[in-house]
């Protein structure tokens, strides 16, 4: 994944996750999730905030062949992972703005 980032122009070498913490429903106002199983467990980790938490892909401004980012470790299809990410986080740059500019 970090070649195929880098062949686009993304350096992705030093991006690390981590675990969603209950104190994250109240620090922030959105929570991107990259899949369905993602999302059921933060609804059973906090469903009362469920509202703020979405699918990466509820913000593609394309219609894509997922609605869901395949995690490429498993299914190795890297360029179009991406693919589905840089459309999606198109839509959701332009959400974050057009929210900011209410």
């Amino acid at each position: 994944m970090q070649l195929a980032a880098k062949d686009r122009g993304f350096d992705i070498s030093k991006v690390r996750s981590r675990q969603i913490k209950i104190a994250d429903f109240n620090e922030f106002d959105l929570l991107v999730v990259m899949d369905q199983e993602n999302r059921s467990n933060l609804q059973n980790l906090c469903p009362e905030q469920l509202e703020k938490v979405y699918l990466l892909t509820d913000y593609s401004l394309e219609d894509l062949e997922y609605d869901y980012v395949p995690n490429p470790y498993y299914t190795r299809i890297f360029n179009q992972t991406l693919d589905i990410i840089e459309a999606s986080l198109n839509g959701l740059v332009e959400s974050v703005r057009n929210h900011n500019n209410k």
